[in-house]
């Protein structure tokens, strides 16, 4: 049903299941957990000024 209505913007089967199990576990979130390694982005002050660009809004 929720295909029918949302299209492809839908979230997967696997995955309606996963967040109803960790929702009934006593999750109260929706952020994603912390991960380790790298981090996503390295949008910084410094490597904005060494690229000469100026931060969006």
């Amino acid at each position: 049903m929720l295909k029918a209505v949302y299209g492809n913007k839908c979230l997967f089967r696997t995955h309606v299941f996963e967040w109803f199990k960790w929702f009934k576990e006593g999750r109260e979130t929706t952020e994603d957990d912390p991960r380790p390694g790298r981090p996503s982005t390295s949008k910084t002050d410094e490597n904005i000024e060494k690229i000469g660009c100026t931060p969006a809004p």
